[in-house]
């Protein structure tokens, strides 16, 4: 079972130690070669299948910093995720969260994931907020070794969430500012995400593998279906590349940071047409800093990780 409680885990975050000396992203971003035309093609397949929301929906993300915590494993063991989530939350531009914090984002190292559903279902129902029984089940019995979710409310621009009317469960926006074609007078926040990961997978892990990959999936709203159509490599393949080869990215990729940079500098008050081509323009930039600082052909590093 767990190391520590699921009560526990939700209550309060541990402090976190000292980050590691590597960054996997550089925070400034300059401009300084053109990437052929493969690359575009890419980062077009990227956002398309990680910011899969209706043209005129909205992406969901993080807009306050990231604090994490870890239950399942040794505490100098969840101290190392931890600081290494902080590390990668900060450079991609989401912030980092003070010593003492209120958790937002939990991974669960489960030896047995229904236990895990089970308690958090009958203790604290909230983490499931606005979620029916049929889809806490679904997320429950996920193919693969990871199951993901967030806790996403409807806010106004300046994040207060919206109130929701009693009868019919529709969220009420009393804001005077006028929406226009390109944005809403509201967005999707996510306030929390928890990410459950069976214990025999993750056994053999490194730290930088098993941290990023759940990074990824806490702060990206994201299905299996996604991560089946994303064709770039990604931590986010993680498992599925260990099945199937026995070899998988050694941390975030390329293609994962320069997303997260983008998702997490641009705007979800605009609707996601508009977010996703401001995301992909943020994506050419970061890629373009990468290659032209490794000095490599884009296509002779693909599957190298950032750094």
């Amino acid at each position: 079972m767990f190391a520590l409680s699921i009560a526990a885990a939700l209550a309060a975050a541990q402090p976190a130690p000292a980050a590691p000396d590597a960054s996997p992203v550089e925070e400034d971003i300059v401009v300084t070669g053109e990437l052929p035309e493969t690359e575009h093609e890419k980062i077009k397949s990227v956002v398309s299948a990680l910011a899969d929301e209706p043209t005129k929906g909205q992406i969901a993300r993080f807009h306050r910093p990231i604090c994490p915590f870890i239950v399942g494993l040794p505490k100098p063991q969840a101290d190392a995720l931890a600081a290494r989530m902080r590390r990668v939350a900060s450079a991609v531009g989401i912030g980092e969260a003070d010593a003492q914090c209120d958790a937002n984002l939990m991974l669960v190292i489960a030896e047995d994931r229904d236990a895990v559903f089970k308690e958090l279902r009958r203790d604290h129902r909230k983490i499931f907020w606005g979620m029916e029984p049929a889809d806490i089940r679904r997320i429950q019995r996920t193919e693969g070794p990871v199951a993901a979710w967030q806790v996403v409310v409807q806010a106004d621009r300046d994040l207060d969430a919206l109130p929701v009317d009693s009868l019919n469960g529709y969220t009420v926006n009393e804001s005077m500012q006028d929406p226009s074609r390109i944005r809403s007078t509201s967005r999707p926040d996510t306030r929390a995400a928890v990410v459950v990961i069976d214990a025999d997978a993750a056994t053999g892990l490194s730290v930088e593998q098993l941290a990023d990959h759940a990074l990824m999936r806490a702060m990206v709203k994201m299905d299996k279906a996604d991560v089946g159509r994303l064709s770039t490599p990604s931590i986010l393949h993680l498992f599925t590349d260990l099945e199937e080869t026995g070899e998988a990215p050694a941390s975030l990729t390329q293609y994962d940071a320069a997303f997260l940079e983008a998702l997490y500098s641009t705007s979800n008050v605009y609707f996601a047409y508009k977010q996703r081509a401001e995301m992909r323009d943020a994506m050419t930039q970061a890629l373009s800093e990468y290659y032209d600082k490794a000095g490599v052909e884009p296509d002779a590093e693909a599957d190298a990780p950032a750094e």
